[in-house]
Parts: structure tokens; sequence; C-alpha cells
């Protein structure tokens, strides 16, 4: 799928280009029908949707450099916020935007910590907002991943 991507755009990143989305499940490309219509493919099965349809969430969730078209900042979820991935920090894995803290360190020491999500707060010297949103996010990731 990867190759066939890089080949299809001519990037080596071709995940992080605009023509690119995904709702956390599936991967979709952006493609122009014969008769004009915008469409995304999914990559995993080849099905179809209107872009329309699921182009107001994707949007919303990533910011592009204005040049190249290529994703600078995802917000993956609505529900947290705080949660980016950032290709310049972290190598790209999940944040805290406002402390650059990596989600998955705040969840694992609020487990650590037996749940004391203003003790945790203390201890890496971010908000309390921050622990909760980084533990949900990572519960959410979980679940998905195990599904």
């Amino acid at each position: 799928m990867q190759d066939t991507a890089r080949r299809v755009l001519n990037t080596d990143h071709p995940f992080a280009v605009r023509r690119f989305h995904t709702d956390g499940k599936a991967i979709w490309m952006e493609t122009a029908e014969a008769t004009g219509d915008r469409r995304l493919v999914d990559l995993t099965d080849g099905n179809g949707a209107m872009l329309q349809v699921l182009e107001r969430s994707f949007r919303k969730s990533v910011t592009f450099d204005g040049a190249e078209g290529i994703a600078n900042l995802w917000r993956p979820s609505a529900d947290q916020p705080r949660v980016v991935l950032d290709p310049q920090r972290r190598f790209g894995r999940p944040i805290d935007d406002e402390t650059g803290v990596p989600t998955e360190i705040l969840a694992d020491a609020l487990r650590a910590e037996g749940g004391n999500v203003e003790r945790v707060a203390a201890l890496w010297e971010v908000p309390a907002e921050a622990v909760e949103q980084a533990a949900e996010f990572e519960l959410r990731m979980h679940k998905r991943l195990a599904a």
C-alpha cells in the first residue's frame, strides 16, 4: 500500500500529503473521478466514499503546510484538543500541545500513581487537564488497537 502511494504521488512521505485522510480506522486517498467529483478511496479495502461527507471532520483536525501541502499538525480528537501529533516535535508522537510531554508518559504516570491526576500534574508540572486528556486519548487508542 505504501509503495503504491509513493509511486502514485511521487513522494517519499505519501501519507503526509493533503490527499490522504484518516478516521482513525482507515486510510483514505482523495481521487478525482472522470465526472470531476472528488472522492475518497479506502486504501485498505478499495471502497469509496463521498469526500464532502467526510471532509469536514478530516480538514478540521489536520493543518497543512501551504507551500507543499504536507501535514504539519494533527489534532486526532476533538474530545482531547490538547493532544497533537506534530512531526517537528517528539518525532510525531502524540503529545500535549502546550507542554510537549508525550501522552503515553502522562497516561503511564497516572496508572503508576493510582489514578491521582493532581499528583501526576504536579510531578510533571503540567495542568491536570493535560493528564486527563492524555489518559483518555491513550485509552481510546488502546481500545482501537484491540478491536
